[in-house]
């Protein structure tokens, strides 16, 4: 079912954390006929934007205050992942109120991911089988949602497997052309600022407790850097790769560490993974090459890699289009990239050390997963 059929006259209860995926869910619900529209917002920006968006006929004043210390929310969040410690705050019982109010009459609500620290607050209020999670395709100008997850734990495969369509060649031929000149958002995002976010946030959070946790001043200086020297890295090894590889080898498509995919979806991370990878390159006597992730920003873990592959001559190859790489691969091995996906159209064999929605799957599949699972962006 297509999500605007899903979503017709229904109410609906969107969730945002920063304005980014305001933007985002805005473009979704301009093309559906939805009757009713809550928007939760996390951050203090966002709702502050949303409040004088004249575009938008919607309630769009509500936003998530957090509370005392509780520790009755378990599971780790990306967000608290990402800043190495929990936050565990209760929300507000004012807050709590309004929320009863909003979900006793919703029939979806809306997430981007499945792992936000906000969603951990809503879950008590939240029916499981009211909840759509979203997520980029890494298509072009596609995203995914699904009832269960995004990635690994999403419906895709059943999805793709109850379509009887016929994929002809040209189908899969038209798609790698596609491909071929689609640049993923995260490698042409730039690093730009978003300074005043940021600190009306920083001001939100501690002024306002609002819900979104933030890092401290020092603590975004540092992630900022990081992130900085990083695409620095990678940009060198882009330029000190060689430009056509002249061995038979085999791939390895590094991700980002701390990815909500890697991290709730694989018991590996681009260091062990590596390692696997490495074994199985030598016992099949295949040159290993291994693929950079281009929107890494964690610097020790990218020179982990990088200092891994000096240890033990693996080359790196970061240079023009990863299709391009893949295409004259012996085989592909990644935790659960997109990038395998992509792989499989190219009839490559991809292994995998995570859990990954299209494993098993044959070209045809990735088509019918691009044409009737994906949703136009």
């Amino acid at each position: 079912m297509k999500l605007h059929d899903l979503l017709y006259g229904k109410n609906v209860v969107i969730l945002i954390d920063d304005l980014e995926r305001y933007e985002f869910f805005k473009k979704i619900i301009t093309s559906s006929s939805i009757k009713n529209i809550t928007f939760l917002h996390a951050a203090l920006y966002s709702y502050l934007y949303a409040k004088q968006d004249v575009s938008l006929n919607y309630e769009c004043d509500n936003i998530l205050l957090k509370g005392e210390a509780s520790l009755e929310i378990s599971p780790l969040s990306i967000d608290e992942v990402k800043l190495g410690k929990r936050i565990c705050n209760d929300l507000q019982a004012d807050t709590k109120k309004a929320l009863e109010t909003v979900f006793s009459h919703y029939d979806y609500v809306l997430i981007f991911k499945g792992f936000q620290f906000a969603f951990r607050h809503l879950e008590a209020f939240i029916d499981k089988d009211k909840s759509l999670f979203f997520e980029i395709g890494n298509f072009p100008n596609k995203f995914q949602w699904s009832k269960t997850g995004v990635n690994a734990d999403s419906d895709h495969a059943l999805r793709v497997s109850e379509i009887t369509d016929e994929i002809k060649q040209e189908d899969e031929e038209a798609l790698k052309t596609l491909l071929f000149t689609y640049t993923p958002p995260h490698v042409a995002k730039k690093i730009r600022s978003k300074a005043l976010e940021a600190i009306v946030n920083k001001f939100g959070h501690y002024v306002f407790k609002t819900i979104h946790p933030e890092p401290s001043i020092l603590s975004s200086l540092k992630i900022a850097l990081s992130a900085f020297i990083s695409k620095r890295l990678i940009k060198k090894k882009a330029r000190e790769s060689r430009p056509v590889i002249t061995e038979k080898y085999c791939l390895f498509i590094s991700q980002v560490e701390f990815d909500s995919q890697t991290v709730f979806q694989a018991s590996e991370v681009n260091l062990s993974a590596l390692k696997k990878a490495q074994k199985i390159a030598n016992e099949r006597n295949t040159k290993l090459i291994v693929r950079l992730h281009p929107a890494e920003k964690k610097l020790r873990h990218l020179k982990d890699t990088i200092r891994y592959c000096q240890l033990h001559d693996i080359e790196i190859h970061n240079a023009g289009s990863l299709l391009n790489i893949v295409n004259d691969s012996e085989f592909v091995m990644t935790i659960n990239s997109t990038g395998g996906a992509h792989s499989i159209l190219f009839n490559k064999e991809v292994v995998n050390f995570g859990r990954a929605f299209y494993s098993g799957w044959s070209p045809s599949d990735v088509v019918k997963y691009y044409r009737y699972v994906l949703e136009e962006a």
